[in-house]
Order: structure tokens, then C-alpha cells, then sequence
């Protein structure tokens, strides 16, 4: 997976266990993280990090 389909990803985890919840324990609105992980949305990587960090996911970056 590359860094541009991660937050396309991460949108359909956050998607399915709730987007309310997930906001919440990430500290931002619920319409920022729809936006950021929508198809057409362009999320800062802090932003990527505490979706990932509040759905309890390990990001993993190697050399290619």
C-alpha cells in the first residue's frame, strides 16, 4: 500500500466502527476526519496519525 491509499483505507476502518467515535478518541470533529478520508480528501500526516493512533492501528514504513 502506498501513502496515498492509506487515508482511503483508513476511511473505510473509521467507517465501519463508527465516525463519531473515532473523531472523538482522535480529538477532532467527525467532519474533519469525513473530509480528510474522503476519496477527494488531502489529510495532513498528523492527521492520518491520530486516526490511526485512535483506532489502534501500527504504521509501518520500509524502504522500497
Amino acid at each position: 500500500m502506498t501513502f496515498l491509499e492509506l487515508p482511503r483505507a483508513l476511511g473505510d476502518i473509521v467507517r465501519a466502527k463508527g465516525m463519531s467515535q473515532v473523531a472523538k478518541e482522535a480529538g477532532l470533529s467527525r467532519e474533519s476526519v469525513y473530509r480528510a478520508l474522503s476519496a477527494h480528501g488531502n489529510p495532513s500526516f498528523a492527521t492520518v496519525l491520530k486516526v490511526a493512533r485512535a483506532l489502534v492501528v501500527k504504521l509501518h514504513a520500509a524502504a522500497a
